[in-house]
């Protein structure tokens, strides 16, 4: 594991992307860091209260019919760790930190699933998710560790196969796992001690899921029904990927291995071959049509910051698409109305401001 620093001594740096500018276009920001913090502020106004819980993100989508809203588990673990990378700049987001902190932690079990690996849970009766009890895993460590993050990491390893990969556990055991599952899962493994057998297992799968190319796909493109060519040209999940292949950098080169760093320095040159001239990486996850995103640009930004590559024309255009309240934009809703478009925005706002501060994902654990 690479000696790493925490973030609140992490400096300022970063970038971002976006689809669609949401209302009239913002005053120009003074700095990214500036532009962060706003965006932070908008995503702090969308919390609900559950009265004696904590404070969560509510997410809402079109079924066809109505327009649909929930407690958004992962959403609220995403403002929770955007809150703290503007707060590492401008110390006003204590109170809401420490209320998403709270609420997740009311919801674990019903974000992770039920049951244990560990406690040998009736696998009938069980549904125990690997890519959620990786990300909960990793939100604990960046609030700061506890006996908690290892517990979830002693279900990471007990749901590891032979391979290697993070296995979903129970009902869902067949389910198929993606990249962003295992990658925070290396992080989770990598930064609890007493895992270091297990994080190499994992990291040896990853990089045989590797594309040709340098990239890594959204799934496993060996077996878990892809295809294995990582050069799909339609939106697939096999496809080479840019938020995929962004987030395995981060969490290989903390992994520090020769190997692992090897790599992310192949999985870079085909990331940086997607980059736009303006700065931003495009995405086909909203209607198949590759588009500007902020969230893989935010990503991207990311990896190039783990990488040590320049990112500031990436953060000037992502300041540029901040709407009129500061949010940044995701995909564009087509029904739905306000509701939906504000989940699309939250998504890539909690994504935006990683970016534009540079910080990464190893750097809040």
């Amino acid at each position: 594991m690479l000696t790493r620093f925490r973030l609140k001594s992490l400096a300022v740096g970063g970038a971002a992307a976006v689809l669609t500018v949401v209302g009239a276009a913002a005053p120009a920001a003074a700095s990214p860091a500036t532009a962060a913090v706003d965006a932070a502020s908008w995503l702090s106004g969308k919390l609900q209260t559950e009265s004696g819980v904590g404070d969560y993100l509510e997410s809402s989508y079109w079924d066809g019919s109505a327009v649909v809203s929930y407690p958004d588990y992962g959403g609220t673990i995403d403002t929770n760790l955007a809150l703290q990378a503007a707060d590492s700049v401008s110390p006003i987001f204590s109170t809401e930190i420490a209320d998403t902190a709270a609420w997740v932690r009311a919801h674990a079990s019903d974000y992770t699933g039920s049951g244990s690996c560990v406690a040998s849970s009736n696998p009938a009766t069980t549904s125990l998710s690997a890519g959620a009890t990786a990300k909960i895993t990793v939100f604990e460590l960046a609030n700061l560790p506890t006996s908690t993050a290892g517990n979830y990491a002693a279900e990471l390893a007990c749901m590891q196969d032979g391979s290697g990969r993070i296995a979903n556990y129970g009902t869902s055991a067949a389910s198929p796992t993606w990249t962003f599952d295992q990658a925070f899962a290396i992080l989770a493994l990598d930064n609890v001690s007493g895992y270091g057998t297990e994080t190499t297992d994992a990291v040896t799968y990853l990089l045989s899921q590797q594309c040709t190319n340098g990239a890594f796909a959204g799934a496993f493109p060996a077996g878990l029904g892809g295809n294995g060519t990582c050069n799909n040209t339609a939106f697939d999940p096999d496809q080479a990927d840019v938020d995929s292949t962004a987030l395995a950098i981060q969490v290989l080169i903390d992994e520090g291995s020769v190997p692992s760093l090897i790599a992310a320095f192949n999985a870079n040159t085909w990331l940086s071959g997607q980059q736009n001239g303006a700065g931003y990486w495009q995405s086909t996850a909203c209607t198949g049509t590759a588009q500007p995103s902020v969230n893989s640009t935010a990503v991207g930004i990311q990896a190039y910051v783990m990488i040590g590559s320049t990112v500031t024309t990436s953060q000037a255009w992502i300041e540029n698409q901040a709407g009129i309240d500061a949010r940044l934009p995701g995909c564009t809703a087509t029904a739905g109305g306000t509701p939906v478009q504000d989940s699309f925005d939250q998504y890539a706002t909690n994504q935006g401001v990683l970016g534009l501060l540079g910080v990464t994902y190893p750097s809040l654990v």
